[in-house]
């Protein structure tokens, strides 16, 4: 089986019909469906960079803000698949079905949690040979579609995420997929996760799904989400990202000693944006100071940090008296 058509419209999943494509990401193409009652969800089904014969993710040529079913979206930063070894980490490209089952499957395990944020999956289903998610939709959009039409964005969803992941703090659930693609803003301003970060043993490697752009040292606990909500921020301020390109060398190694400390100072400085204008006109110039503390913090891989702080923080800003 390959994955390289769009599904029709009317197609039945299981026991949903789809009613129109949505989007296509790094490992997946997701449909706005309806069940028997006819309740809204969105199914998630492989897409085409899953096809065994397919090397690499295809992105836009051209500039667009348009989704189209055959190439990741434009503008967006795809999820890949690492394989963690001794001696490092290698790109994923070729993704069997097997393996795609199992991704899907890691999915559904980790979000089987209580969480108003989070979006858990209403069921794991087949799909002709490969497994698809049930998801309840989110009718809003993703901060990647507000920062492309340039509307104005809440600036409290940043404060919603960390709330509810410092409940997970002692758990050892943490997201580790955080992006503007994964962060759905609500019509009531209210904010959702979706599409988390997986991982497990594949044999003698490790397999994790991230997005180095937004989890440059692909971490694997709670900081990898205090990282990724610093570059989003950051992002969100500048048009830029503060990173790039992605420390392999350092990537997914415990960040201890002074020599590696040494070694990514330079990665890790950033340019300041302390001289960004904001549209904001309560005290603009301290709210974007005491934001960029913020961002800074949550920038440092060595810094201890959590959400809890996080939190406290961003509050503090956001409900600061003139």
């Amino acid at each position: 089986m390959t994955f390289n058509k769009i599904l029709d419209n009317g197609k039945i999943v299981g026991n949903y019909t789809i009613e129109r494509y949505l989007e296509t990401g790094g490992l997946s193409c997701m449909y706005l469906a309806k069940d028997h009652s006819s309740k809204r969800v969105v199914i998630k089904i492989p897409g085409e960079c899953v096809d065994e014969a397919q090397t690499t993710p295809l992105t836009y040529d051209e500039v667009t803000d348009k989704n189209k079913p055959d190439v990741i979206s434009y503008n967006s930063y795809p999820t890949e698949v690492f394989l963690k070894k001794m001696n490092g980490f290698l790109r994923y490209k070729n993704i069997s079905h097997e393996e795609i089952n199992r991704i899907f499957k890691e999915e559904y395990k980790k979000l089987r949690i209580d969480s108003n944020v989070i979006v858990s999956p209403i069921d794991l289903i087949k799909f002709e040979d490969t497994n698809a998610l049930v998801l309840p939709y989110s009718a809003g959009k993703n901060l990647r579609e507000h920062i492309k039409n340039l509307q104005r964005v809440p600036t409290n969803i940043f404060y919603q995420i960390s709330q509810e992941l410092k409940k997970f703090t002692n758990t050892g659930f943490y997201h580790g997929d955080i992006k503007p693609e994964n962060i759905i803003i609500m019509r009531n301003k209210s904010v959702k996760l979706i599409n988390p970060s997986v991982k497990f043993d594949l044999e003698d490697v490790r397999v994790i799904i991230a997005t180095p752009d937004y989890n440059p040292l692909l971490l694997e606990n709670g900081k990898a989400d205090i990282m990724a909500i610093g570059i989003t921020m950051y992002e969100l301020f500048t048009g830029i990202l503060p990173f790039k390109p992605t420390p392999w060398k350092h990537a997914g190694k415990n960040l201890v000693g002074e020599s590696l400390n040494r070694e990514l100072e330079f990665y890790l400085s950033i340019t300041p944006i302390s001289d960004i204008k904001t549209n904001d006109n309560k005290n603009p110039k301290l709210l974007l100071k005491d934001l960029e503390t913020v961002i800074n913090k949550c920038l440092n891989p060595f810094k201890h940090y959590c959400h809890t702080e996080l939190s406290d923080d961003l509050h503090t800003i956001l409900y600061k008296q003139d």
